[in-house]
């Protein structure tokens, strides 16, 4: 913390029209003597870090000579350009000029504000700048990932997208020495998603009554029947009354367990957004909680309920016939090659069958077919197979936190992981090939040529026979931040498969979850769509033909 009012230079040293530098620490403050006062800035120009002591100053503004960006030197305010420039206040003390150093309550929202315009406008630069002064200033990672989510939250129109994913990973902890990285890729996530969108319309809180159960079934209802924005009253009501993860996270749960939701995206956010919230201090837990549960209830009564589609016909007629499991044994095999009624028939039978399913979802993932990715035809990539184990490890969550119908879940993972079986490449033995750390994250890191690397996994299997998943998935994450994907959404997909995988790895004894994550990670990705976008809208426009699915 900088001392208030430190004595800089005698005010004679600097004529009128003047300018000085005045450097404290790794500060660098430009004084300038104007006919009206004496005003102190930032030397470096926010924009690229310029000195504006050699800026042209005209009455009270100074130009950054290298990109003409223009402060008022009265208050740092941005005349032309992005950013404002910090500035300092000054008092003549005995012909002495002294300086101001100190953070005040004003810089520290004077950056918040300027880190939400940089977000509506989605400026990657200004938001990376934003984030390392505000951290320099005391900001919590957690805090600053949260506002990322919280601005998705408040703008999206359809509810939350994968920023609230990556910024709860990002909250959670990483392993980069240096959480700037990681905090922009998931605030640049949240920008891209929604630039220049207005803040949507947020309805005002609704009392639920003193009954979290009966609460909690009428917004059921309300949901069912598309009303949403009265669920989502609901709702911000419940957090204004103070219930919280024990009351509230339930519901969600439940909402999830009534319809399988935009491909299992509704059970990840419903998971994810209460790990977010739980880093969230007692003073702006409530907040928080208000703008992205309430965004996550929006986004439920949006999304799509993909059980009533006719692939799932089947399944919702055998969850009415569904009786008691009778065993307790569940083969992989068997869930792996079967068809959807036989896969639901066997989850059904079942007491336990979350394991199986978790290694089920992990096969699908390690005989994914990259060559679907590569067909502009298909509608179906990389991404969509990766649903099937970040949605198993949002079920053993859900379970761990005591969701109503979890079996309800299991049955929709049953399915999900049999539907994908249509895209299966062959079947590929794992060859365990002697490696270190940093020669898988090589591996995975080179993603070259039209298929997966076919040494990433053989590697992984290798050097998981000396050291742990935490430390192989630790260094492979931090490769993951350094721009691995070009698309930020592709980057929520690889760090949320990577932390699924080492999850179930974990619970189930197995590293397969972890080494599909992997393949996945070492994949060659088709980021761009203009080709299939091209595609459907002609089959669509001109011959009245939807998307070509796999899964559907």
């Amino acid at each position: 913390m900088h001392p208030r009012w430190t004595p800089a230079f005698p005010l004679d040293r600097v004529p009128v029209g003047g300018a000085r530098l005045y450097k404290h620490d790794e500060l660098q403050v430009a004084v300038f003597h104007l006919p009206d006062g004496v005003y102190a800035v930032d030397n470096r120009c926010p924009h690229q870090g310029y000195p504006l002591l050699q800026g042209a100053v005209s009455g009270c503004v100074v130009t950054c000579k290298w990109h003409n960006y223009k402060f008022n030197l009265r208050d740092g305010a941005c005349v032309m350009g992005e950013e404002p420039v910090r500035s300092y206040p000054v008092r003549i003390v005995d012909g002495q000029v002294e300086i101001d150093l100190a953070p005040s309550p004003a810089l520290l929202a004077g950056l918040w504000a300027d880190l939400t315009t940089a977000m509506e406008r989605h400026e990657p630069g200004r938001i990376a700048r934003n984030v390392v002064r505000l951290l320099d200033l005391g900001v919590t990672a957690a805090e600053l990932a949260r506002f990322g989510a919280t601005f998705d939250a408040d703008h999206g129109e359809y509810g939350p997208s994968h920023a609230l994913a990556l910024a709860a990973a990002v909250a959670a902890g990483t392993s980069a020495a240096e959480p700037v990285l990681p905090l922009v890729q998931a605030l640049d996530l949240a920008a891209r998603s929604n630039v220049r969108l207005p803040r949507r319309s947020i309805p005002e809180p609704i009392d639920p009554g003193d009954d979290p159960s009966a609460a909690g079934a009428r917004v059921r209802v309300l949901i069912e029947t598309e009303q949403g924005a009265e669920a989502e009253a609901l709702v911000r009501g419940a957090v204004a009354r103070g219930w919280g993860r024990a009351e509230l996270q339930p519901w969600f749960f439940q909402l999830c367990a009534d319809h399988f939701l935009d491909f299992g995206h509704a059970l990840i956010y419903s998971v994810k957004v209460f790990e977010l919230l739980d880093t969230a201090p007692s003073a702006s837990a409530p907040r928080d909680a208000a703008s992205l549960l309430g965004a996550l209830t929006w986004g439920i009564t949006c999304g799509t309920r993909a059980d009533l589609l006719p692939g799932w016909a089947g399944w919702l007629r055998r969850i009415a016939e569904t009786h008691a499991p009778t065993t307790d044994q569940l083969a992989l095999d068997a869930l792996v090659d079967a068809e959807p009624a036989s896969a639901f028939a066997l989850v059904a039978g079942s007491s336990d069958p979350l394991d199986a399913l978790s290694l089920a979802a992990a096969e699908r993932l390690l005989r994914f077919d990259p060559a679907i990715d590569a067909d502009a035809t298909v509608g179906e990539g990389w991404l969509d197979v990766t649903h099937t184990l970040t949605f198993v490890n949002a079920v053993r969550h859900a379970r761990r936190h005591g969701a109503p119908d979890v079996e309800r879940l299991m049955l929709q993972a049953a399915h999900f992981v049999a539907i994908t079986r249509a895209l299966d490449g062959a079947r590929r033995e794992i060859v365990p090939e002697p490696a270190t750390i940093d020669e898988v994250v090589d591996a995975v890191g080179a993603r070259r040529g039209g298929d997966v690397r076919p040494d990433a996994v053989d590697l992984a299997a290798g050097c998981l026979g000396h050291h742990e998943i935490g430390a192989l998935a630790a260094a492979l994450e931090a490769r993951m931040w350094r721009d691995h994907a070009t698309r930020a959404i592709f980057l929520a997909h690889l760090v949320k498969t990577l932390r699924s995988g080492a999850e179930e790895a974990t619970a189930t004894g197995d590293s397969r979850p972890f080494l599909a994550a992997i393949r996945f990670l070492a994949a060659p990705l088709r980021e761009r769509n203009v080709e299939r976008a091209v595609h459907e809208a002609i089959a669509l426009v001109r011959h009245g033909r939807p998307p070509r699915s796999l899964v559907s």
